[in-house]
């Protein structure tokens, strides 16, 4: 019986494997401005100070015109906000965090609580923190907890 079950658990294991052999390939926009902090990332991040701001919103535009994801619209925002057009970068995060993009979500309630292209809002920060949060963004269950 302890045989079968290990048989089934590598079986199990290995098949979960195989189905993740061949991941999906970054695109340039992914490249460019994958958030460290986001669950759902594809490829290597890109810190702030990494990212190229015209290059960045240029291929995340293409991207999101492509591909209309919730990943591309946080990552077309993201861009957005490095170049400091905020009030731009607040309509395409609240697009990818509707959609449940849980960085997106996170992001907003950091728009919020700045006020980078919304009105400060405490109370609005908190409740995007707490939805990205109920969808497993580990940096925003620690910001839920600190309020």
């Amino acid at each position: 019986m302890k045989a079968k079950i290990w048989s089934l658990a590598v079986i199990t294991i290995l098949g979960a494997h195989a189905v993740n052999a061949s991941p999906v390939e970054p695109s340039l926009c992914d490249r460019l401005a994958a958030h460290p902090w986001d669950p759902l990332r594809i490829g290597q991040p890109v810190y702030w100070n990494q990212i190229s701001t015209s290059e960045a919103v240029t291929e995340c535009r293409k991207a999101v015109e492509a591909e209309p994801s919730p990943r591309n619209m946080y990552q077309y925002a993201r861009a957005l906000s490095k170049a400091r057009r905020y009030d731009e970068a607040a309509g395409w995060l609240m697009r990818a965090a509707e959609a449940g993009y849980p960085q997106a979500e996170f992001s907003l309630g950091d728009t919020y609580e700045y006020g980078e292209g919304v009105p400060r809002s405490r109370p609005k920060a908190k409740a995007w923190y707490t939805r990205a949060a109920s969808h497993g963004h580990e940096k925003a269950k620690d910001r839920v907890n600190k309020w």
